[in-house]
């Protein structure tokens, strides 16, 4: 007499996908500078940082402090005066994550410089008739072209090549590397926090978005790219934008770099709040540089694999649901088969007996094996999707292993 045997339990359905966060959320608005009070210091004659709450300051103080404001024909901007009182270096000590390694290097920051950047004024006296764009422009680039920096920025920037050549990157691999390097320092979700210098976002290892930016903007156009700030004005947020191969961002001529938090080339960020960026940015291009980022096709792939996969995913998802509906009805026909077999006599009645009970086990065993095999491709596809989303930092070794992976489905 043929018995085959039941599989035991049901398959289980594969795992479900987990929400993609391309990007950590940003806990409170990052403020660009000047958002927060513009209207209130436009009406002063003053164009202060947003995150630098100086809200006892008058006009007449902003200018009689010209020991640590630039004073030029066009008003009055941040400017580093050295502190001649200050004698040594700090040791400053950086640590991130870079395609999987830790990387850490330290670098000595004077002094003098540091002090004189912590006690810059950090307001704009914007001269009578000067438009929003041009304050905030000219605003912007204090900081990031302060001659005091040079000599810092310029050591900095010859640390991470250094590290870039030891590790054998090519170009793009070593911008990821810097912006890496700046992604992972801490991102300050002080909504009056002081604006920052890059020497200070450095050496203090934390900084908002602006800060972070104008620190990244600094050393990419060390290396020939073109780039610039995204200043989302409406959103009170500061990317940055290089010149890429693909995925310009909304018109703007570059590619989106978000400095907040780990992510690739070109994913804006969203926060827990699902603040989103709705609107073009002012582009501000910083240097002369024209070099290009060359891999951002390769997060493009990576993004529509992404895109691709999900839909699969859950067109495959609906299908082992139904799969499963059906092994549940035939398992409750082997069920009554079984009972069949139990209840038949002897002789004939048996053997018909026994032979529906078989084809009610081979049809339910046929729907297990269809769920099985379906599994087993909908969680290959669930793997490559959620390892593309939480390799936000790696986009050379994930890009390899994505491409081997479909090869192999």
């Amino acid at each position: 007499m043929k018995h085959q045997y039941l599989l035991s339990t049901l398959i289980q359905h594969p795992i479900r996908i987990a929400p993609l966060l391309l990007s950590v959320a940003l806990l409170s608005g990052c403020a660009t500078t000047e958002s927060r009070t513009a209207a209130d210091a436009a009406s002063a004659g003053l164009a202060p940082d947003s995150s630098f709450d100086r809200n006892s300051a008058s006009p007449e103080t902003a200018e009689t402090s010209s020991s640590s404001a630039g004073e030029t024909e066009r008003g009055s901007y941040p400017k580093i005066r050295m502190d001649a009182d200050e004698n040594g270096t700090q040791k400053v000590t950086a640590k991130f994550e870079f395609e999987g390694q830790q990387v850490s290097f330290t670098l000595r920051v004077s002094e003098a410089l540091l002090q004189g950047a912590r006690n810059a004024y950090k307001f704009a006296v914007a001269k009578a008739g000067e438009g929003d764009a041009d304050w905030r422009e000219r605003y912007n680039m204090a900081f990031i072209t302060d001659p005091a920096q040079e000599s810092f920025l310029n050591e900095l920037h010859g640390t991470l090549v250094d590290i870039a050549k030891k590790q054998k990157l090519d170009d793009d691999r070593t911008v990821e590397l810097f912006i890496s390097f700046v992604q992972y320092i801490k991102y300050d979700e002080q909504d009056d926090a002081e604006a920052r210098f890059p020497v200070e976002t450095f050496a203090d290892q934390e900084g908002d978005c602006d800060d972070k930016s104008r620190l990244l903007v600094s050393l990419l156009s060390r290396s020939g790219y073109g780039t610039a700030t995204l200043n989302f004005n409406d959103e009170n947020h500061m990317a940055v934008g290089i010149k890429a191969d693909a995925m310009e961002y909304r018109g703007t001529g570059y590619a989106y770099v978000e400095t907040t938090s780990p992510s690739m080339v070109g994913f804006p960020f969203s926060d827990r709040a699902n603040v989103q960026l709705h609107t073009t940015p002012v582009v501000q291009k910083i240097g002369k540089g024209k070099k290009k980022y060359k891999a951002a096709k390769t997060i493009l792939f990576l993004v529509d694999t992404k895109k691709k996969l999900e839909t699969e995913i859950e067109k495959a998802q609906k299908e082992i649901d139904k799969i499963a509906a059906q092994a549940q009805s035939a398992e409750a026909v082997v069920k009554k088969r079984e009972s069949e077999l139990n209840r038949a006599q002897s002789g004939a009645a048996q053997q018909r007996a026994v032979d529906k009970y078989n084809k009610a086990v081979d049809d339910y065993n046929a729907l297990i094996e269809r769920q099985k095999k379906a599994a087993r491709a909908v969680n290959q596809k669930i793997e490559v999707r959620n390892y593309i989303a939480t390799h936000a930092n790696d986009r050379y070794n994930t890009y390899t292993w994505v491409k081997k992976q479909l090869r192999q489905q």
